[in-house]
Formats: structure tokens, sequence, C-alpha cells
């Protein structure tokens, strides 16, 4: 007498869960329903996998596992019968990996029968028929990928959400767009802006907690999450189909400026790239007028083991002339006519005047900026007062009056909040300036204690260009402020 183990197997597809709610349970009775009584173990197997990829399904690798052990445990292949239960063929397999397994098992007695729902496939027919199938299966596949494709397509040229929307948004399952996520809102405006403001990914992560900021499924922001949410175009109207970006439908709230800065900002080219070159687009050969090339070069010292760095700018290789200066020598020119952009105190009121007007223009804009809001704000105030004279004379009903009042309450609170930032601006730039004209007292004292770096941030600030000869003499042109300075002071001496 043989004995017989039973392996049950059924599959649903995870990429369709709502088609296929009831599938397994499905699959499962008609089995039972199928399956004869007189057999010795059942084993079931049930998974909700795609069979469009080879390694992926656990419970399916669990099945083959458990055929390879009845296999060695029972040497005599007369002595015992492996039969898999299936509703069809392609529950088993859609990839021919998995499918030539399969094959290769009933072929060399592993398996002795695979009973489908309208034949059973066994080692007579394992090659042709079952070969036939799986092909069928595989091709299924190919095509649904392919229509797939052209689907996606033809959406993204319409304009609808193909993606799962990142936060800030919602899929909107009956429009085919995006939703704006209104309690994220805030929060993804406040990182772009924070992020357009040099705040690194770390100060970013650090200021999200402690504010308790969680994204839209309620987990907290890393590094990873707010990097790709800088990176995504879909916060700018664009999203990605077969690697080129589309336009779609749905609202922005990021101006493209913002977001095109915050992605030119790239980390290699950030604060250590400048500081260490503060003068690459400032210096230029006399001849030519061309840039010159800014380059970091290493010395090792073998008596005292320490590396030194050289940082040095010329010409290109290709270009006639042959101009080089280093770094030191641009310092120690600097050191020997400091004196000349001093800031004497009884001219200190002067260059404070000049310095605003230098920031005069930003503070013009400033302004127009405050005035244009403050109309927008009162007339929206304006607007709450008529909309409660029409509640107060019965002209709406009390659920549109709130519906518009909410509107008109964010309107408010939205302008209100550019205001706070105009008026942080503008502290911001009186400070800068008070701060400039104390950098300059004193100046010939306070050189004496700063460092290299710190040194060629104040030339950068100090010249709009440095030509240098083939001779290697600097000829400056300084800006506006430190022209008048210099001349005042060759006045006076």
């Amino acid at each position: 007498m043989w004995e017989t183990f039973l392996f049950w197997y059924a599959r649903k597809s995870s990429e369709s869960d709502e088609k296929q709610v009831q599938s397994i349970e499905s699959q499962l009775s008609w089995i039972q329903w199928s399956s004869w009584s007189n057999f010795s173990k059942v084993k079931i197997f049930h998974e909700n996998k795609s069979a469009k990829d080879p390694y992926k399904r656990e419970e399916f690798q669990k099945m083959l596992d458990e055929i390879e052990k009845l296999n060695t445990k029972h040497k005599n292949k007369e002595d015992f019968k492996i039969i898999i239960y299936a509703w069809w063929l392609d529950r088993l397999s859609r990839n021919p990996v998995d499918s030539w397994l399969l094959q290769y098992f009933l072929q060399i007695w592993k398996i002795h029968e695979i009973v489908c729902s309208d034949r059973v496939f066994t080692r007579i027919d394992s090659w042709i028929m079952m070969g036939l199938f799986n092909a069928l299966n595989n091709q299924f596949i190919m095509d649904l990928q392919k229509n797939t494709k052209r689907w996606m397509r033809d959406k993204a040229d319409k304009g609808w959400c193909i993606q799962l929307t990142p936060n800030w948004y919602i899929n909107n399952k009956l429009t085919k767009e995006a939703d704006v996520d209104e309690k994220l809102k805030p929060i993804i405006i406040e990182i772009f802006r924070l992020r357009d403001e040099w705040y690194s990914l770390h100060s970013l992560v650090a200021h999200c907690n402690k504010n308790w900021y969680k994204t839209k499924k309620w987990r907290n922001f890393t590094k990873t999450v707010i990097d790709e949410m800088l990176k995504n175009p879909f916060y700018i109207w664009f999203q990605k189909n077969e690697g080129v970006l589309k336009k779609a439908n749905h609202e922005v709230f990021i101006d493209v400026e913002l977001w095109e800065r915050i992605n030119n900002i790239k980390r290699w080219y950030s604060r250590k790239k400048t500081e260490l070159f503060p003068l690459k687009w400032i210096i230029k050969s006399y001849k030519t007028k061309k840039n010159l090339l800014a380059v970091q070069k290493f010395k090792w010292n073998k008596k005292s083991e320490i590396k030194k760095e050289y940082i040095y700018y010329c010409t290109h290789n290709t270009d006639n002339d042959k101009v080089s200066i280093s770094q030191e020598q641009i310092i120690k020119y600097f050191d020997e006519i400091i004196y000349l952009y001093e800031v004497k105190s009884e001219i200190k009121p002067i260059i404070a005047d000049i310095v605003k007007k230098d920031f005069l223009k930003e503070f013009k804009d400033l302004e127009e900026q405050k005035k244009s809001i403050n109309l927008y704000l009162s007339k929206a105030e304006q607007k709450v007062e008529r909309l409660f004279e029409l509640v107060c004379d019965w002209t709406i009903e009390n659920s549109k009056y709130k519906e518009e009042n909410n509107k008109l309450v964010l309107e408010i609170e939205k302008y209100q909040k550019q205001l706070k930032d105009i008026w942080r601006k503008n502290l911001k730039l009186n400070e800068d300036s008070l701060y400039f004209v104390e950098l300059l007292e004193n100046l010939t004292m306070k050189r004496k204690v700063w460092s290299n770096s710190k040194k060629m941030g104040f030339i950068k600030i100090l010249i709009v260009e440095l030509f240098v000869t083939e001779k290697k003499e600097l000829i400056l042109q300084e800006n506006k402020i430190f022209e008048f300075i210099k001349y005042f002071n060759l006045l006076t001496f």
C-alpha cells in the first residue's frame, strides 16, 4: 500500500487585493472538495505573493523543501506518493525558473502528480503539455507588464497621479489625482524653508523630532526621508514615468525657484568648498580676463610626519599665458595694505549710511511686499465682517457661513505669517549692516588673530574682482564701500 502525501497550495496576487479578497478561501474549498479521502497526511500552503519572479515566495519554497525531505526520507519510490493540488497551474508558477523546477520534479518522480481544476499533470506529459501551459502563463505576465506600462503612460499624459504620493499629499481614487494633506502641509513648507537657509539634514531631523513632527504614516522623519522628499519633483507638479518627467494636475505650494535652489545646493559644492576656495569666481588673469583654476595639493614632510596643504590659483594648461599665485601670497599682500580699509570712529556713521544704501534695494522690496500683503489682509478682514452681517440677516445658512469663514481665517493666518517673515528679514538686514560696520573697526588688530580661512572670507567681501599678472602682481577692483573707506583714509593720511 502506497503512503500518500498531499500538498495543497493556494495563492493570490499581491497586486490586486481588492479583486481577490476571497481567492485563497475559494481555492482551498475546491481543493478540499476534489481531494480523495484515502491519504495519510495533508500539508496546506497559502500566501499573498506574486509569482512573476523566482525565489520570492516563502510558502512555495517551504513546500519544495518539504518535498525534498520526504524524498530523502523514503528512498524507495514505490513506497510513497506525492500529489500537489492547485486550482490552476498559474497559481504554482508564472516564471520559467519555478515552472522548470516543477517539471523536473515530475520527471524524476519527486512529485507524482499535479492536480488542477481542468486536468492532471503526470510524468508522461510533464515536458510538452506542462511546458505549453507554463509558457502561456509566462507570456500572460509579459503582456500584462506591457499593457500596464501603456496604461500608466496614458494616465501620466492626462496628468493623473500614477504613483504613491509623498508626504503632504493623499491619493484620491475617485478623481485619480493627489489631494493636499492639510495637516502636513505647513510642516513640509517649513522643512523646505529651513533647507533653503542652509540647515543640514541632521539639523532638520533634530528640528522635526523636537517639534514632534510625523510623516503621513505617523513615523519619525529621518535623514533619508527628508533627502528623498527634498529631491522629489512631485512637489513642483512633476512625476516620473519611464524615466521622463511629466506634468501632473495636483495642487502645488512649493515655489519652483525654491525647489531648484535647494536641489542645486550640492554638498560637495557647499560650505566646505566655498571656504576652501573663496576666490574661485573672483580671481582672474589680467591678460585674458578668464577665471583662474582653484587647486589644492598636499605635501608630506617625512621628518615631522605632517601633511601640509597648499592652495593656489592658476591658468589652465591650454591657455597661452601662464599665471599662478598661492593663497598665502594673496593673504600676505592684503596683510600689508589692510590699514587702508579700517574704519575710524569719526567716519563710522557715514559708512553705516553707505551700508544701508547698499541694502536699500532689499529694504524697498520688503516694503512693497509689506504694502501688498497688508492690502490683501484688510480685504480678507472686510470679507469676514460682511459674512457675519449676512448671517445676522439670515441671508445664508449657518453651515455655509462656517465653511466660508474657515477659508477666510486660513487666508488671514497665511498673510499674518508672511508679514511676520518680512519683519524677521527686516531685523536681519539691520543686524547685518551693524555687524558689518563693527567688523571694520580696529581691523588691523582683529586681523592679527584671524585664521587664514577668515582672512580669505574678508578678502572676498572686500573685492569685486582680483586680477593677477604674469609677474604675480595683484590689481584690485574693490567694492564701492571699501573704495570710499580707502579714499577717505588716504585723504586723512
